[in-house]
């Protein structure tokens, strides 16, 4: 009973993704504006250059690296009957996506690395109705 019990809370994995996936620098700047019954949002979002494991190996041995990237939300909404408010809107409305890394699609048929700073789908729209009681 002389030797400490040890664990680790994360895995080798783990690790790598919060030390070095994450963009060093990010920028988000948002603009919103009400006039009348309407409002819009504009968000424009700057990460920096950003890594993922190759493979999605456990000890992510390999990172590929990628450039940095802007994105672009938005949003255009109504109030009406003074508690509603119905709006429409798009989050990376440019539909940006990482590159592909060639040897990934290659080897596992990802178009896209797993770990990105913003959503690898591209595009999402959405509408939404809002209720204040």
């Amino acid at each position: 009973m002389d030797e400490p019990i040890s664990f680790k809370l994360m895995t080798p994995r783990r690790e790598v993704e919060l030390a070095d996936m994450n963009p060093k620098h990010r920028l988000v700047l948002t603009g919103s504006h009400q006039m009348g019954a309407w409002n819009a949002m504009l968000r424009p979002s700057y990460f920096s250059a950003w890594k993922a494991c190759r493979f999605q190996d456990n000890s992510c041995g390999d990172l590929d690296s990628f450039d940095g990237g802007v994105i672009v939300d938005a949003e255009v909404g109504y109030t009406f009957a003074e508690r509603y408010q119905l709006s429409v809107g798009a989050q990376n409305i440019l539909d940006s996506v990482p590159e592909a890394a060639p040897e990934e699609t290659a080897g596992q048929g990802n178009l896209r690395p797993e770990s990105t700073p913003w959503d690898y789908n591209g595009a999402f729209w959405y509408t939404r109705l809002f209720a204040e009681f």
